[in-house]
């Protein structure tokens, strides 16, 4: 575990439960770097500013959580909230939060490269949607570069309408069973 505050860094050798203790200074903001063989690092944040000492109480005992996420290569992982309208293939703002999670993530784990998948919804020729997904796992390489994540980690591939993730019938699908197909996934290639 890693400690950030202030210019100071601190390192932990934390126990098998995952916990440690250290003393917290007032009115500082704190960044919990953790980190563990065959996962992505993890990071989380915890600020004492605004709490004050109770003195009745001159001992307080705060606890965060930093999840770590296990590697599971060649593994789709769908991103949240990374759809696409109807015969679009540009990342819309509501994606933009999610995609920049994402960046944060490749930043905290440099070794990992992933390939982001893009998929249609079953409208369209096969053909067509082969390529406008094409252009979707584009976009989403594209963005991430623009946050600073090396083209050389990322790689774009588009599924069209071959792999759905609701299962239904074309003609019979709703909009939001279209909206769930319309989707970008990632993939850690390698970084174990």
């Amino acid at each position: 575990m890693e400690v950030k505050f202030g210019k100071e860094v601190k390192k932990f050798t934390v126990a098998e439960d995952g916990f440690f203790s250290m003393d917290l200074a007032e009115n500082m903001d704190y960044q919990f770097i953790a980190t563990k063989p065959g996962y992505l690092t993890g990071e989380t944040f915890f600020s004492t500013r605004g709490i004050g000492k109770d003195p009745s109480n001159p001992v307080q005992t705060f606890e965060v959580e930093v999840v770590l996420n296990k590697i599971f290569l060649n593994k789709e992982i769908v991103l949240e909230d990374i759809y696409y309208d109807f015969d679009k293939w540009d990342i819309r703002q509501d994606a933009q939060p999610t995609l920049n999670a994402l960046a944060r993530n490749l930043e905290l784990n440099p070794k990992i490269r992933i390939q982001l998948s893009s998929h249609t919804d079953c409208r369209g020729n096969d053909g067509y949607n082969a390529e406008l997904s094409q252009r979707r796992a584009q976009s989403a390489v594209d963005y991430l570069v623009s946050r600073g994540i090396s083209v050389e980690r990322l790689s774009a591939k588009g599924y069209g309408e071959s792999l759905p993730k609701a299962n239904c019938a074309c003609a019979r699908c709703t909009e939001e069973e279209h909206q769930l197909n319309r989707r970008t996934s990632f993939t850690v290639l390698e970084g174990l």
